[in-house]
């Protein structure tokens, strides 16, 4: 597969005319376990039926707020299910107040040619949400075009972004790396941070908090981070650092066994699970030996999961 193409806006996309296509529909900010399932059925149909397999989104969230995914993340994963186009569109008011029979006929049909069709169960389209996955499936069949309505996917509850949202604010990060299918991650350029870290043994690559990214709470995580291909384990503390009084949060991750400058350089942390929440102890010392312990709960974590980090 080559790499993935990326039509980006209204004015490409309003000249758009592709061949023949398997579309997935949908938002698709968490690509949780439930989006996997509609992506996977898309690129499978496509390479089955000689199709180009692509996904129809809107880059931005449609409500103002946090995501689980920034995009250029969101293409990375499309492009590792083997999505071959991305249409990026933009929420506009003349694409809000198409009623769901002109966005089917001017989108679906003529701009994807699509030949199949792919959403979720509560996907929605069109004016006031007025087309639903079921109105999409007769739309479809009426046309003789493949479509297939993903269903509800639940482990011990319904997967969704909001759930997923809730679980990440809470710290509960091996319950929505349950739903996502993997571990949910933050990316970021390193910065240069205080240096009280290396002073203790403890070095850390430092990342900005990103404003437009959900959070996990504050506290200590087993983490893992990818560098020049490889993955290496780590600890990852978000917030403050009351022991030095230092009041600025930030996201800063010690990798083990690494050694090497990642100033400037983009980084991805990847959150495994809460080991503490952010505590200030009556010395540097105190932090140290906390810290070491930290260190020996993540290797026994990852040496349950049989990992191959290093």
């Amino acid at each position: 597969m080559g790499d993935i193409v990326v039509v980006y806006y209204k004015e490409e996309i309003k000249n758009l005319k592709l061949g023949k296509t398997a579309v997935a529909l949908g938002g698709f900010d968490s690509l949780h376990i439930g989006h996997i399932k509609i992506l996977e059925a898309a690129v499978s149909y496509a390479r089955k039926h000689g199709l180009t397999s692509a996904v129809y989104l809107f880059k931005s969230p449609f409500k103002s707020g946090k995501s689980v995914n920034s995009f250029e993340k969101r293409l990375e994963i499309l492009e590792e299910l083997g999505i071959d186009a991305v249409l990026a569109d933009e929420f506009t008011p003349e694409i809000m107040n198409l009623s769901a029979e002109e966005f089917f006929e001017e989108y679906i049909c003529r701009k994807f040619g699509a030949e199949y069709v792919g959403a979720g169960y509560n996907y929605t389209f069109g004016a006031n949400g007025a087309g639903t996955a079921e109105k999409l499936a007769e739309m479809c069949r009426e046309r003789g075009i493949e479509c297939r309505i993903q269903p509800r996917v639940r482990l011990t509850h319904t997967a969704s972004s909001t759930y997923i949202m809730r679980l990440v604010s809470e710290g509960r990060i091996d319950e929505a790396n349950e739903y996502l299918g993997r571990p949910f991650s933050i990316g970021g350029k390193v910065v240069h941070g205080s240096g009280l870290g290396r002073k203790i043994g403890f070095p850390t690559a430092n990342i900005e908090i990103p404003l437009d990214r959900i959070c996990p709470k504050s506290g200590v995580y087993v983490s893992s981070v990818n560098i020049d291909r490889k993955e290496y384990r780590a600890i990852t503390n978000i917030g403050s650092k009351p022991t030095v009084d230092e009041g600025v949060m930030n996201i800063e991750t010690n990798i083990f066994d690494y050694s090497g400058n990642l100033y400037g350089k983009m980084l991805e942390i990847g959150f495994r699970k809460f080991i503490r929440g952010i505590e200030k102890f009556e010395s540097v010392e105190a932090l140290s030996r906390q810290l070491a312990r930290d260190r020996e709960y993540a290797n026994k974590y990852f040496d349950g999961l049989k990992t191959d980090c290093k």
